[in-house]
């Protein structure tokens, strides 16, 4: 056989580059020596894939036509496969480097005889694979059988690999070592079609243990949370215990049955930390700012700013800003919220109020009016209350009030707006002109 020079060479480059990427190191020692060879195998095919073509350019043209090799089994076609075959797979270039004679054998000599490369190499050659529903040194049968391992209800542990250990992982619902039962909690569902594979459903949550159908009247025994009851495991009711109430010692909350247990659920915002149930008509008291007419309804919200209508009735100015009127003090106004209330600020227009806006003041503040029931801004500077210096100043009209800025944009120097600058005289510039051409 010709020496493989340049196939050599492609391996030596792919292990150089995979040599540089020691992250993928640490994953591939996690891989058994048949999962290695699965990969050389599939990057293998894909590469042939690749190079799927009646012609090529480059390679050892010369001798490719002095043996007349079609580039289809060809050393030039070989090489360029091999190039993208266990790309930054460290196991895997080891293994297709220990067995680079064994690959150069398949492409030149049995593929046509030996198409499945995985099962000439990996199987019969190198021996780290097994067929599948095999495992083991010596290949054997997985638990249940090669044609449905582990009864085709779990999955063979190492199953076609020669490291495998063999042992069933079951689906949920089915046990031993085959996983041709159901495990506790489940039932064999036979159905009509007693042909059907073993198919295992979930017992009813009211079963402890095993049950013989879908019911809570199909359990051996009954679940905590449960009690039976003329053959049927029925939901307990934890709340109706008297005797020790499940929720006594934690405030605010009440009982609150569940299909199996119970909860401890919040009493209703309007009750006063104690309740019988859920809902406003479940407290026992009523918490502040709530009432009610009588213990057979709700607790419900008091409008403290209802209850205080009468101070809108504008009572003489307090002399004191701060002093308070039932609730709020006389620049803001009353606001209900649920179980209590707010006293939010009154509109910047108004001088007291009975609620938000411009249209809700008692009176205007000083810089606005009313106009159609509205307390609106007085523009001083159209009304020509401004009190500017019409001839240093110009009069700028603002929300409530007005302001004067010096005119023409200049800065006002120790508080006051500079006078416009004289205009210069023309028998001024004449001699200016004149005396620069004497001068001249």
């Amino acid at each position: 056989m010709r020496p493989h020079t340049l196939l050599g060479f492609a391996l030596i480059a792919s292990t150089w580059v995979v040599g540089c990427v020691d992250s993928a190191r640490a994953d591939d020692e996690k891989k058994t020596k048949c999962e290695s060879c699965r990969k050389l195998v599939e990057d293998f095919v894909q590469g042939k894939e690749r190079t799927a073509r009646d012609n090529f350019a480059g390679g050892d043209v010369a001798w490719e036509e002095e043996k007349q090799l079609s580039y289809a089994t060809s050393e030039t076609r070989l090489i360029e496969i091999m190039e993208g075959v266990c790309t930054n797979d460290h196991k895997c270039q080891y293994l297709m480097e220990e067995h680079e004679e064994l690959l150069e054998t398949w492409w030149f000599k049995n593929q046509k005889k030996h198409t499945d490369l995985y099962i000439w190499l990996c199987i019969q050659r190198v021996k780290v694979c097994c067929a599948n529903g095999t495992f083991g040194k010596a290949c054997q049968e997985c638990p249940g059988g090669t044609k449905t391992p582990c009864s085709g209800q779990g999955k063979c542990e190492g199953d076609g690999d020669r490291e495998g250990k063999g042992t069933c992982s079951c689906n949920a619902g089915y046990g031993d070592k085959t996983c041709a039962s159901c495990s506790a909690g489940y039932y064999t569902n036979s159905g009509d079609d007693k042909s059907k594979s073993l198919e295992c459903l979930q017992c009813s949550k009211a079963c402890e243990g095993n049950c013989t159908g879908p019911s809570a009247g199909d359990c051996e025994d009954c679940a905590k949370g449960y009690e039976e009851e003329e053959g049927v495991c029925a939901d307990q009711d934890e709340c109706s215990d008297a005797e020790k109430p499940p929720c006594e010692g934690q405030s605010g909350t009440h009982c609150e049955n569940t299909e199996g247990s119970y909860r401890c659920a919040q009493c209703h915002s309007a009750c006063n930390d104690s309740c019988t149930g859920a809902g406003a008509t479940a407290c026992l008291t009523c918490a502040t700012g709530y009432t009610r007419e009588d213990d057979a309804k709700p607790c419900e919200d008091i409008d403290e700013c209802k209850d205080h209508q009468s101070r809108w009735l504008p009572p003489p100015r307090p002399s004191d800003p701060n002093e308070l009127y039932p609730g709020c003090n006389f620049t803001t106004f009353c606001h209900n919220t649920v179980g209590s209330f707010e006293c939010r600020e009154c509109d910047a227009s108004c001088d007291g109020c009975s609620g938000s806006g411009a249209e809700a003041c008692l009176k205007c503040s000083q810089g606005y009016e009313l106009r159609d029931k509205t307390c609106s801004d007085v523009d001083e500077c159209s009304a020509g209350s401004g009190n500017c210096d019409a001839e240093l100043e110009v009069c700028i009209n603002i929300r409530g009030s007005f302001r004067c800025d010096c005119a023409s944009g200049r800065k006002r120097v120790d508080g006051k707006c500079p006078p416009k600058p004289a205009p210069e005289d023309d028998d001024d510039e004449e001699d200016s002109s004149a005396t620069e051409k004497d001068e001249l």
